[in-house]
């Protein structure tokens, strides 16, 4: 398969003229090159989670990990995970990660946008977990 397109430059190129061909190997290696940034997007991907879950874990054994910060929320706790913060709860023993924003974010505004509700959700994901005892 060859595909080719001729043109003529306008006003500042007037006589230039210049000629592309696409031919079937050509397109093969865009193909491939579209495939391997596929392929490292989701490598990427996959370790960007798999922090995510490991500071989870680490969470999950050791909660003075949290941070506190007043001037931010009261009662809502942080914890950086490359460049995103876990925004948790803690309710009794239980940390509950409810959000996760980018830490490049104005973190303040959006959580004084966002505590009321996160904060109701961390309270029914408690009263469901009580039931279900």
């Amino acid at each position: 398969m060859t595909e080719s397109s001729t043109r003529t430059r306008g006003r500042h190129g007037a006589g230039l003229r210049w000629e592309r061909r696409r031919t079937s190997r050509s397109s093969r290696s865009c193909a491939d090159r579209g495939a391997l940034i596929r392929e490292k997007k989701e490598r990427v991907a996959a370790k960007y989670l798999a922090d995510l879950y490991a500071g989870a874990a680490r969470l999950g054994a050791c909660s003075n990990l949290l941070q506190e910060h007043p001037d931010t929320s009261l009662r809502l706790r942080f914890y950086r995970v490359r460049e995103h913060v876990l925004i948790c709860d803690v309710i009794g023993d239980r940390i509950f990660v409810l959000a996760l924003r980018h830490a490049v974010m104005d973190l303040p505004s959006r959580i004084a946008e966002l505590e009321p509700q996160l904060i109701h959700e961390a309270e029914i994901m408690t009263r469901q977990i009580d039931r279900a005892r």
